[in-house]
């Protein structure tokens, strides 16, 4: 038999012995980590409480109490698999059901397995000690499996039983997001701050409903205090450096990524975040290298989806961004920013049947933005089509101040059939008034449409589509005030457009100007509106404001937007600034040589220049002969042949504009002929 060496044996009696001296003593120090832990969650810093409960049970492995707590901790922060792991440990440790069923049941939440969650959080089980966990494990996992009304009642239930808390109203608040009711969640989220003004979930969750209420520069102060009270909560630290990137603050939205990353090298979100940032910058290869940080996490979602395939089709990818988009069109019909993405990816492929089938539904639009409309004209003139290829290149440059309008992704039959079990069902009446306003029904959905509206007071996308129908039927006072009611819920791009327009259509241009005017006080980056308030300067005549407007949209989109420089060029012309007019008019020529509103513009801008007489007829000759219809453009034909001398032409062509009933400067055409 082998002997083992005195001190060996020594020293191992020395480490055992201290080691159980070490135990006895560990129980106070795990229990001291343990208390310093607890008072970490009450204060909401998880990140810190984490590690104290790690120490409490390094110091002690059996501190069931440490185990529980450390798994609500990791479920807190989203570690589903840790919490799973302390569970089962506290459980071979001899943790109680009722300690445990209510946290395992978080576990399946976490997980997606929201039958077996529901059936975990049993409220006879947790009693009143964990019953209000309990409650809205429940509520989740309802809203899960799609009964928002069982969530709802749930949570009800749970305030009436005296578990008004925090936590409570927080989950309601983002239950009534969630349903579209936002009516309803802005109380519930106010009582949550109420209850907890240190809260930050329930401070993340004001910014979030403040953005939708008001806009990005709304949020930034509730981001601001959420991170006062727990300055690496990542979600407040996400939620501020996204509102800021998209308010056009990249170096601050920079540097809080980077604290996320400080925090969690891993977070796919921050790295997304970044890589937008790159992308809106050209830098695409940067853009690229920090999506793929990602390690493909968050491919599945919009926003990746939409940047994947912008920068494939930087790449000249065509077919791959054509796969994707269509996926993302399919996911999100009414995504219209993918949508035109896909027609610019159909056009690089030479696709042009491509081209005009994603963008039909778009073009249709009385809202349609140049961009659309450019590429379906030139899908058309490449088919040989020049009919509609001329039609759509016409409204290209020339934009109308025209009522925003929902795309129509469900056909009017299948619309029609969805609703007819249950005809004033928001779910299923929206799509079909929507789907009537497409159809030219507005008429007929006007009485579903207004009974939706009371129905359902709380939800904007009610408010837009009563408005929709009333704009489309003329009723502009009333489209107004439905218009309002969603802004004062959610004041959306889109409800912001409508409800301007719809002021400026009953004469209110102080109102229109005022809601233009907020809404970019809030959300500076927003071309669409930039667009829209160029477009009501130049309707007023405020031709140096509406030059100031285009400016900033070109110093963001470039120079390859024919309709921007057009008006640009136009709007120079009137504020006499005629040399810088001519160079818009020539670039925008170039872009689109066929169109009669640019041939126009060229002409009229070298007719005022008049540098190049003979040069501003044939301009303004060519334009008369693509719009033969068109009395303005044989208006400015004419003075152009008076300056040319060419007096005869120039009756001619002054009287041929006053035979259309179309022509509405008369008063100087008349002056015009008596002077000739």
């Amino acid at each position: 038999m082998r002997m083992s060496h005195p001190l060996v044996v020594l020293l191992a009696t020395g480490l055992l012995g201290g080691a159980v001296l070490a135990q006895a003593g560990d129980v106070t120090a795990s229990r001291e980590a343990y208390a310093r832990g607890t008072s970490l969650i009450a204060k909401g810093d998880l990140r810190a409480a984490r590690v104290e409960l790690m120490n409490a049970l390094k110091a002690d492995p059996s501190n069931v109490s440490a185990r529980l707590a450390q798994a609500r901790v990791a479920l807190e922060l989203g570690d589903g698999e840790t919490a799973a792991e302390q569970l089962a440990r506290a459980t071979e440790l001899g943790a109680a059901p009722q300690d445990t069923s209510y946290l395992l049941a978080h576990v399946r939440l976490v997980d997606g397995n929201f039958a077996e969650a529901l059936k975990l959080a049993d409220p006879a089980l947790a009693g009143d000690r964990h019953g209000e966990y309990a409650a809205r494990i429940r509520a989740a996992a309802l809203a899960g499996l799609g009964n928002a009304d069982g969530a709802r009642a749930e949570l009800d239930a749970a305030i009436a039983r005296g578990w008004s808390t925090v936590e409570v109203w927080t989950d309601l608040a983002r239950l009534h997001m969630a349903t579209g009711n936002l009516a309803a969640a802005f109380p519930a989220a106010a009582e949550a701050v109420r209850i907890g003004p240190r809260n930050v979930k329930a401070l993340v969750l004001a910014a979030e409903l403040d953005r939708k209420r008001f806009g990005l520069a709304a949020a930034v102060p509730w981001y601001r205090k959420a991170l006062e009270v727990d300055p690496n909560h990542v979600e407040a630290l996400l939620g501020l450096a996204a509102t800021l990137g998209d308010a056009g603050s990249n170096r601050e939205m920079l540097e809080l990524t980077r604290r996320v990353l400080s925090l969690d090298q891993r977070n796919a979100r921050a790295w997304y975040l970044q890589s937008v940032m790159a992308a809106r910058a050209g830098r695409f290869d940067l853009a690229r290298a920090l999506l793929n940080r990602t390690s493909g996490s968050l491919d599945d979602e919009p926003g990746t989806m939409l940047l994947r395939a912008t920068m494939e089709l930087h790449d000249g990818a065509h077919e791959q961004a054509i796969d994707r988009l269509s996926d993302l069109v399919e996911l999100q019909p009414a995504n219209l920013t993918a949508r035109r993405l896909l027609g610019a990816a159909y056009a690089q492929a030479k696709d042009n049947d491509g081209v005009i089938a994603i963008l039909r539904g778009l073009a249709a639009r009385e809202d349609a933005d140049s961009y659309t409309l450019t590429m379906i004209g030139r899908a058309f003139e490449t088919k040989g089509d020049r009919a509609a290829a001329a039609q759509m290149l016409d409204r290209a440059a020339s934009p109308q101040l025209r009522p925003s309008q929902a795309l129509v992704t469900v056909p009017l039959v299948k619309a029609a059939a969805d609703n007819a079990a249950n005809p004033l069902d928001a779910r299923t009446a929206i799509p079909l008034i929507a789907a009537q306003i497409g159809a030219g029904q507005a008429g007929a959905a006007l009485g579903r449409a207004l009974e939706i509206e009371r129905r359902n007071p709380g939800v904007p996308a009610a408010h837009i589509l009563a408005g929709d129908v009333q704009a489309k039927l003329g009723n502009w006072p009333a489209a107004a005030a439905a218009y309002k009611k969603a802004a004062n819920l959610d004041f959306s791009e889109a409800t912001a457009l409508r409800f301007a327009l719809a002021l400026a259509n009953v004469g209110d241009g102080q109102g229109a100007a005022s809601v233009i005017g907020l809404y970019l006080s809030q959300n500076p980056q927003s071309i669409p509106v930039r667009r829209l308030h160029a477009d009501l300067h130049m309707a007023s005549g405020r031709w140096q404001s509406a030059i100031a407007e285009f400016e900033i949209i070109r110093a963001r989109t470039g120079n390859r937007d024919a309709a921007l420089l057009n008006n640009l060029a136009w709007a120079s012309i009137n504020a006499g600034e005629t040399a810088q007019a001519l160079g818009y008019a020539r670039a925008a020529y170039e872009l689109m040589p066929d169109n009669p509103a640019v041939a126009g513009t060229l002409g009229w801008a070298q007719h005022r220049v008049g540098s190049d007489r003979d040069g501003a007829v044939a301009m303004l000759e060519k334009a008369v002969r693509l719009a033969p219809l068109d009395p303005a453009l044989r208006f400015q034909l004419a003075q152009a042949y008076a300056a040319a001398g060419r007096k005869t032409d120039a009756r001619k062509s002054v009287s041929t504009a006053l035979q259309s009933s179309r022509f509405v400067d008369r008063q100087a055409a008349q002056a015009f002929l008596t002077r000739l």
